[in-house]
């Protein structure tokens, strides 16, 4: 009978560890944050690992044509880079595209689109960025919205955000559309960056008077 117990009881213990180990799974794929990582091995921001200014273009390519987070048929190489559309290896749901540029054999540049992913997640990642950025964009016929963009100096990096139709200021809820994280040290420069506008100190969240004083916010 004691036996009998205890081979009940490693079973039991054995499906909880089971158990928790799926959900530990799913919560990695239910939280895209959770690919990226800001630790002492990943000062610059990793992505799946891959970690701007170390990551050589080998290993990044042995990962990505055997990693079953990326979709192999999306795969588009260049002479500086590469693009990839990443999908969680559970339910194949896609997450983004998502580019990476090389130079002399290393990563420097990882950038692209996300989805599932907030100010808030962002921020309890990286802490409080250092200055935020403002597009409006005023359609022809329709009511006129803001994007903003958040900057950190130190990792370098860079996220896009939608308010999502609302014009209050930054929220936690706000989603985050593209990233860039850059560890070549000059300035990013493109036609989406190049776009956002008066530049400033981060205030916190809301503050849209103080940070567009001049704009007629509805």
């Amino acid at each position: 009978m004691e036996r009998k117990r205890k081979v009940i009881l490693l079973l039991f213990l054995l499906l909880c560890c089971m158990l928790t180990i799926g959900v530990g799974k799913e919560v990695f794929f239910r939280q895209p944050i959770k690919a990226f990582e800001l630790s002492e091995e990943c000062p610059n921001i990793c992505w799946l690992g891959i970690h701007p200014g170390t990551t050589t273009t080998e290993e990044t390519l042995d990962f990505l044509f055997t990693s079953n987070l990326i979709d192999r048929d999306s795969i588009v190489m260049s002479s500086d880079g590469i693009r990839v559309a990443w999908v969680t290896q559970v339910t194949n749901i896609h997450m983004g595209y998502v580019g990476i540029a090389f130079e002399e054999e290393l990563v420097t540049v990882v950038s692209g689109s996300l989805s599932q992913v907030t100010v808030g997640d962002v921020i309890q990642l990286l802490g409080e960025p250092d200055e935020i950025s403002f597009e409006l964009i005023i359609p022809p016929d329709s009511a006129q919205y803001i994007l903003y963009m958040l900057h950190y100096s130190s990792p370098k990096a860079m996220f896009e955000v939608d308010p999502v139709g609302h014009i209050v200021g930054p929220a936690s809820d706000d989603s985050v559309n593209i990233f860039y994280i850059n560890a070549s040290g000059e300035p990013i420069s493109n036609w989406k960056v190049d776009a956002y506008k008066n530049r400033q100190p981060w205030l916190g969240y809301g503050h849209l008077e103080e940070y567009l004083p001049e704009e007629d916010i509805p």
